[in-house]
């Protein structure tokens, strides 16, 4: 005979992550995996010093929204540990878009030269 189930059986992360923190929580929790997402993967094919850590960081997140569909991962300290990697990734990335904005803004334009008309006199 099989064994009676427990009163309380463990819920998936979209039971656990709204459950505990409230319903506000558990929507800011999703908006923050998908904006992580969506941040880090326009970041990834760009030509950066720090584009290895970038790779290997996006995949093992990847990997971990894929699991976390599956079993409850949002009291893992490795998953906030990739958080803070990716978002110092796109931190990195928007100081320097920042200083080449202020570079650029400092630096004279390269402007044509103004067209003149030959200045005209009078003849005769």
């Amino acid at each position: 005979m099989p064994e009676p189930l427990p009163a309380h059986l463990p819920l998936s992360s979209a039971g656990t992550s709204t459950i505990p923190p409230g319903h506000l929580g558990g929507f800011a929790y999703v908006i923050l995996a998908l904006w992580t997402l969506v941040a880090s993967a326009r970041l990834l094919f760009k030509p950066r010093p720090w584009q290895p850590f970038l790779h290997v960081a996006f995949a093992v997140y990847v990997g971990q929204l894929a699991i976390h569909n599956v079993i409850d991962n949002d009291h893992w300290r490795h998953l906030f540990l990739l958080y803070g990697i990716l978002w110092g990734l796109i931190a990195a990335e928007k100081s320097l878009a920042r200083t080449v904005r202020r570079a650029a803004a400092a630096a004279p334009a390269a402007r044509p030269p103004l067209l003149q008309r030959p200045a005209l006199t009078p003849s005769g």
